[in-house]
């Protein structure tokens, strides 16, 4: 929950990466590498703007423009990337990730992007609904379907699915999917067994230690818990 602190230092590396993509623009390993920064500076500012895990007086609308412009940034370098290599399956669904959330965010600050979206949300499905995927490709769809903006295009049902399929596959073992699990839950009405899960992905995490700073995992699955009716 250390935003400003975070993004510091996360710029720091971003300047270094764009440094060593820009010595060899074809070397993919770097273009990878600055890809994985602009995503988590764009994450800490998504987290900054959701109202559960912002500090009192953070401006939302402002981080929320913040993660759009990374977010901007975060497609440009997947579409170069995959210029390089158009089959890399992973950095497709990372290019639906992303065009969902920018989507998102776009429609937060009052410019709907709902063709944006819906293309995202498109190949999530393609990717995910059949065969075999891993359970972050699992849950990065159902985060997609479970939050996009605008919201006419949330298919909860399918989030659902995909989470009991990464939950499943990870043998409950990571409180991020059962957090998304308890969420895709609720959204689809099951109340009670989504604070279950919620306390059950509580149970994993290590006992909280007097004095110190809660995650924000702990956060979200400590509200999932609590939440009525």
């Amino acid at each position: 929950g250390q935003c400003e602190e975070s993004v510091a230092i996360l710029g720091q590396v971003e300047q270094l990466e764009r440094k060593l993509s820009a010595a060899d623009p074809e070397d993919l390993r770097a273009l990878a590498d600055l890809d994985v920064i602009l995503d988590d500076e764009a994450a800490a500012w998504e987290s900054e703007a959701n109202p559960l895990l912002a500090p009192h007086g953070s401006n939302r609308q402002a981080s929320t423009a913040t993660a759009a412009g990374l977010l901007e940034q975060y497609l440009a370098v997947i579409d170069k990337m995959l210029r390089q290599d158009p089959s890399n399956e992973n950095w497709k669904l990372l290019r639906a990730d992303a065009q969902v959330r920018l989507a998102t965010a776009q429609t937060a600050l009052g410019h709907p992007k709902a063709a944006l979206a819906a293309a995202g949300l498109a190949t999530l499905k393609q990717l995910t609904g059949k065969g075999p995927a891993s359970p972050m490709e699992l849950d990065v769809a159902a985060s997609g379907f479970l939050r996009v903006q605008p919201a006419s295009l949330r298919d909860a049902q399918f989030a659902l699915a995909c989470e009991k399929r990464a939950a499943d596959q990870s043998h409950r073992h990571r409180p991020y999917i059962l957090l998304a699990l308890a969420q895709a839950l609720r959204a689809t009405g099951n109340f009670a067994e989504a604070r279950t899960t919620a306390k059950e992905a509580l149970a994993l995490l290590a006992a909280a230690q007097p004095g110190t700073r809660r995650p924000n995992i702990r956060k979200m699955l400590e509200a999932a818990a609590q939440a009525g009716p």
